[in-house]
């Protein structure tokens, strides 16, 4: 039986091998990252560990190796809660020096707009 790591045979493929060589060069979409964190995640506890954040459909019995572990139940539904914007480019960023109502946000894309952060709307 073969194993995985032996790479000597070739797996059959309906794919040319310079068709897969191009693909194999290019890089990766834009929305990869961001699917590979989307979710959904769920919160296992870990014996004498803690808590593990999985995808779902992972987890501890089918021995996947977790996102994430922490002490605090809460800390890892925050953690859990948060990961899918993790893998998104940030749609604002806070000015460097603050102002007197605080940061300022300015838009970091064109499809943004920073006209609805307009001084009057900062209380």
């Amino acid at each position: 039986m073969r194993s995985d790591q032996d790479r000597s045979i070739p797996t059959p493929n309906a794919f040319e091998r310079g068709f897969l060589e191009r693909i194999g060069e290019r890089d990766e979409p834009p929305t990869g990252p961001e699917a590979d964190v989307a979710g959904p995640w769920i919160v296992e506890e870990i014996p004498s560990a803690g808590f593990g954040v999985y995808r779902s459909g992972e987890g501890l019995a089918r021995r996947f190796r977790p996102a994430g572990v922490f002490h605090d139940r809460s800390v890892a539904l925050l953690a859990a809660a948060a990961l899918p914007s993790t893998g998104r480019d940030a749609a604002f960023r806070l000015g460097g020096e603050p102002e007197r109502a605080g940061y300022v946000p300015s838009a970091t894309s064109p499809a943004s707009s920073p006209a609805i952060f307009s001084s009057s709307t900062i209380p």
